[in-house]
């Protein structure tokens, strides 16, 4: 779908209200500017209007690469999002996208059903032919990743997540497992965001939105919405079990997968420097120090 130049955002709300017979109902900021718009008379949700940047990755995601998926591949439960219509105003893309009437979820949810719903998503997500959809995207950049990584851990060591009594050790773990799983990594199509907040439950089918990434590791989609929820035992003692009962994870996958996120995760909440920062930072680096030290096979260990 080609973007509509436009020339303000006045003029985007204009043609949105004659081309869908809509009204802008309210402005809210989330993780970007978004824009509710509705029915006229009853005032009822129908579209939300998603501003980023024209270089983001998000644009060639709902523009070029959902497109395909929705096209080629059929799904049981799972759905993914069409965009309506697409608006550049540079320096920014502002994409018009459905909004889902359903059960709507934050990261530390105990909805027990949900942690299997989200291994289903999974495994629907591992049957779309990554390489039909992005070439190349099968192939894991883990260059680019453990600079990620490195760069992580000098951060860590300033801020103090990581001792100078440790370094070295943490440092040499890290490489073990890094050259353990850097040539194994299976990738599958994913929202790049893939937690209990960006999953969307109604009548039929399990909507996943966000799409602001296109591939990730197998292991990733196990490791992250796990860690986030790390307040609620149950569910991640559910999703873990029921995920590495029912998909191919490799164990030196799923350290690496952890070690990366558990720190990325830590300095993120350190940073915020209040007592609920403080205690995810703590919870996430007991985490990080478990992955490197590799005494575990599976989550449900932890």
């Amino acid at each position: 779908m080609e973007c509509i130049s436009a020339n303000s955002f006045e003029g985007i709300v204009e043609h949105i209200s004659t081309n869908h017979d809509l009204i802008l109902l309210r402005q809210f900021r989330a993780s970007n500017y978004l824009y509710e718009f509705g029915e006229r008379e009853t005032r009822r949700r129908i579209c939300l209007l998603k501003k980023v940047s024209e270089d983001s990755q998000e644009v060639r995601t709902y523009r070029v690469h959902l497109p395909i998926i929705n096209a080629e591949f059929k799904f049981e439960r799972l759905h993914l999002p069409r965009l309506l219509n697409c608006f550049h105003l540079s320096p920014d893309v502002y994409l018009l996208l459905p909004y889902y009437e359903g059960k709507h979820f934050d990261f530390n949810t105990d909805d027990i059903h949900l942690a299997k719903d989200m291994v289903d998503i999974v495994e629907e997500l591992m049957a779309i032919d990554v390489e039909r959809v992005l070439e190349g995207g099968s192939n894991f950049n883990s260059q680019g990743y453990e600079n990620d990584f490195w760069n992580a851990f000098q951060n860590a060591r300033k801020i103090g997540l990581i001792g100078e009594h440790e370094e070295v050790s943490v440092r040499e773990q890290a490489a073990l497992i890094f050259a353990e799983a850097r040539s194994s990594q299976r990738m599958i199509i994913s929202n790049g965001d893939f937690n209990p907040r960006n999953i969307i439950r109604t009548d039929e089918v399990l909507v996943v939105i966000d799409w602001n990434g296109i591939v990730f590791p197998l292991e990733h989609h196990l490791t992250y919405p796990w860690l986030l929820n790390w307040q609620n035992d149950a569910w991640r003692n559910t999703y873990a079990t029921e995920f590495e009962g029912r998909l191919p994870v490799v164990r030196e996958n799923l350290r690496m997968n952890l070690m990366y996120i558990s720190l990325k995760r830590a300095i993120a909440e350190k940073r915020h420097r209040n007592n609920s920062g403080e205690r995810m930072a703590t919870n996430h680096m007991k985490d990080f120090r478990s992955s490197v030290d590799r005494k575990f096979s599976s989550l449900t260990e932890l």
